[in-house]
């Protein structure tokens, strides 16, 4: 499973990529994402959150107002489906916040191909999300994998910055590639 991964990353770079895709793993999953030029990633902040990495533009101010991430959950033996998930992320949400949290879901569809993807993949926007700097929105992308759900999140302060964003987004989006559910070779390293 190593040397697949390796020459995974290896192509990745030799087909002249400026930048590696960041690769995020956990239980039954491990997968890649790929930031837009002029964005970084950042694993030490990210650790803060429980996260493998963040990623945001370079020229963000702190605190940082606009980021993205990716992440992925495995539940521990009960099988789930996707809209259970999204049910309880907007439980969650609604919990915390009260009715405040508005939400809008999607169908949408990506070119991701994998034989361990479903197919199944919802977009969930939370708009007037507060926090200590104001309000705030997600939009997160649902990818049902066989064994586990990948979300892809979109996290930005004004319609100005979801405008000027929204296309690198996508391009982190469309660079999702689910390389498999084994993360023993990144979780003992």
């Amino acid at each position: 499973m190593r040397i697949f991964l390796y020459i995974i990353i290896g192509l990745f770079i030799i087909s002249g990529c400026e930048k590696e895709p960041a690769i995020i793993y956990g239980k039954n999953h491990v997968f890649s994402v790929k930031a837009p030029d002029g964005w970084v990633y950042d694993s030490d902040t990210a650790k803060k959150f429980g996260l493998v990495h963040l990623i945001y533009p370079k020229s963000e101010p702190k605190p940082i107002r606009t980021y993205m991430y990716a992440y992925g959950w495995a539940p521990n033996s009960e099988p789930f489906i996707l809209s259970e998930f999204i049910n309880k992320d907007i439980e969650t949400y609604r919990k915390r916040y009260g009715d405040k949290v508005k939400f809008e879901i999607r169908d949408v569809s990506l070119p991701a191909d994998s034989e361990f993807l479903t197919g199944k993949i919802k977009q969930v926007d939370f708009t007037n999300i507060p926090d200590e700097f104001g309000k705030y929105s997600e939009r997160v992308i649902f990818i049902e994998a066989r064994n586990s759900i990948v979300l892809l999140v979109f996290s930005f302060r004004s319609k100005e910055e979801e405008s000027k964003y929204a296309n690198d987004y996508m391009y982190i989006v469309k660079s999702f590639d689910f390389l498999g559910e084994d993360s023993s070779d990144f979780v003992n390293n």
